[in-house]
């Protein structure tokens, strides 16, 4: 059995920053299962948390010692086997602060952040140039699947 599951966390009263979200679920399930299936990988559960910078500052801090807001960490929990088992926490503040500096839509950045996050379930790293340019690449190609529903 498959099964993807989003949640939300927000420290102080921001709980309607989840409902332009909640509008994309069907579509970003969407996206999580073709691009596992594309990528060749078996998902059994996969959690999608959205927050805002001071939680996920939080788990940054606490899981990798990192001491910032980021746009997203991703957990696995299988990791030399399959099928992919996974947490992914978002920060919807940075999606909001990422599209205007990228000059795009929050829904394509967010997009791309969930499409960028599937993509290192899958196996795909960030940390060398070429890794980078790899995984854009592939960002972009999976965004280009979805085209027609972000305009």
């Amino acid at each position: 059995m498959r099964d993807i599951i989003f949640k939300y966390k927000f420290i102080g009263n921001k709980k309607n920053k989840i409902l332009p979200v909640r509008k994309l679920y069907d579509r970003m399930k969407e996206i999580v299962n073709t691009v596992f299936e594309n990528e060749k990988k078996e998902y059994s559960i996969v959690s999608f948390l959205f927050c805002d910078n001071a939680y996920i500052r939080i788990i940054n801090k606490k899981y990798l010692l990192h001491n910032y807001a980021t746009d997203v960490v991703t957990f696995r929990y299988s990791e030399f086997y399959e099928p992919v088992e996974a947490d992914v926490v978002i920060s919807l503040d940075m999606i909001q602060s990422n599209a205007r500096k990228y000059n795009t839509d929050f829904d394509n950045e967010l997009f791309r952040i969930v499409i960028h996050s599937v993509l290192h379930l899958s196996g795909y790293n960030d940390v060398s140039k070429t890794e980078k340019k790899i995984m854009k690449n592939l960002e972009d190609y999976y965004l280009s699947r979805y085209a027609d529903f972000l305009k």
